[in-house]
């Protein structure tokens, strides 16, 4: 029929332009498409295709194992084409977002952070990972027989990027050898000084705030922590200066100890927002229920719009493996008609799993590195040594005067 009609206006198009004859040597080629050729085509036209394969197959009594010729070419064209082609653009994406020479400097500008629903500048290596797993995540409902392929990319990306992310961590902290390792990372290996940390309001306050993000539900009252009063913040500090100024050695805290250079800190904390925001962007998708209650918490605990519009990093991730169906060893193979994801393997969701707490995990060390830097510093230029006792003493330096290395701190603690 598409055929007959296509010869129809190829007619009226030659009478319309007033050829009386056509030469048979050269005919016409002009076609009339439905759409412009792309091969992403294929992802909106496969199920419903894959259905009218089944109605075909069934009424032309193929045997179980052998498949109609339109079968065998859709399943090359997807193997052959479309997937090659995806995996090259998906390559050479990530390629140049994660290996440019910036890859740790450059962040959004204000008019993609407004896109994307964020309030803090991110990674664009971080962005463009995010799209990647976003549109892979897409496939796997658009082509379900292949979703299983889609999801061992998305790990291979997640881990890949994962692997990228902790070397650009160690660069910052650990820049030459193990015995120049910055203290603040060093102190944070230390078992006491971490559980320590953890247990602080700040933490756990941080840790509540999560669970809003990630159930999009109001705190309960057991999940909240009660205001500290300034005595309870004094004897806090207190403590943890306690804490940490019993790891400190014979000789304090050397230069080259200590994240001196801003760029690198600020470094650290970009690392950090990204690895934790993970950009829904909010116009692909409207106000369900989940996100009505994500209203009502912003309402109680006074967060920004966007902040429940805004998923976590690490949180999507083990949200998306955790909705995952998945396969036992004696479930019926995939059915491709389908609507949504089929289960996937075992293994494979449980790698899923497991990369997402590693990324929070990432996440968690570089804000407890920044959080310990500060301290750090602190004793680094406060702490008495004895030579400043002989610069004092020797040089007749008026006691009435501020110390230089005070004057520097307040410097450097307006920098960070």
């Amino acid at each position: 029929n598409a055929l007959s009609i296509n010869s129809y206006l190829k007619e009226q198009h030659r009478d319309n332009m007033g050829f009386k004859y056509e030469n048979p040597l050269r005919p016409q080629r002009e076609k009339l498409l439905v759409c412009q050729p792309d091969p992403r085509n294929i992802t909106l036209i496969f199920i419903p295709l894959m259905k009218f394969i089944e109605d075909i197959e069934r009424a032309t009594g193929c045997t179980p194992g052998s498949s109609c010729t339109l079968n065998a070419f859709l399943a090359d064209y997807v193997k052959e084409v479309f997937l090659g082609r995806h995996h090259v653009l998906v390559a050479s994406s990530i390629e140049t977002a994660t290996k440019s020479t910036d890859a740790w400097r450059a962040t959004t500008n204000p008019e993609l952070m407004r896109s994307l629903g964020v309030n803090r500048p991110l990674l664009q290596s971080t962005v463009t990972v995010e799209r990647c797993i976003q549109d892979l995540k897409e496939l796997m409902q658009a082509l379900p027989a292949y979703a299983e392929h889609f999801l061992t990319i998305i790990c291979n990306i997640l881990r890949n990027y994962r692997e990228t992310c902790q070397a650009a961590y160690r660069g910052i902290v650990q820049p030459d050898s193990e015995d120049k390792r910055i203290c603040s990372a060093a102190w944070l290996k230390d078992e006491d000084i971490s559980r320590f940390i953890k247990s602080l309001p700040n933490w756990t306050d941080l840790q509540a705030q999560k669970i809003v993000h990630q159930r999009r539900r109001p705190l309960r009252r057991e999940e909240t922590t009660e205001e500290e009063s300034p005595e309870d913040i004094r004897q806090r500090n207190m403590r943890e200066a306690e804490i940490l100024a019993s790891n400190l050695g014979e000789g304090g805290i050397n230069a080259h100890e200590i994240l001196s250079d801003v760029g690198q800190l600020k470094g650290l904390s970009q690392l950090q927002e990204s690895m934790l925001a993970f950009c829904w962007i909010p116009g692909h998708v409207g106000l369900s229920g989940d996100e009505l209650v994500g209203q009502a918490a912003r309402e109680v605990v006074h967060l920004p719009p966007e902040a429940s519009l805004g998923e976590w990093f690490s949180s999507s991730i083990l949200m998306f493996a955790s909705e995952l169906p998945r396969s036992i060893a004696s479930s019926p193979s995939i059915v491709v008609t389908s609507e949504g994801i089929p289960a996937m393997p075992e293994s494979t969701v449980n790698s899923l799993l497991q990369l997402g707490q590693e990324f929070e995990e990432l996440a968690n060390t570089c804000l407890l590195v920044l959080h310990l830097e500060v301290r750090v510093q602190c004793f680094h230029y406060l702490l008495p040594r004895p030579n400043t006792y002989n610069r004092f003493a020797g040089a007749g330096v008026d006691s009435q005067e501020p110390d230089p290395k005070v004057l520097e701190l307040s410097r450097v603690l307006i920098s960070i």
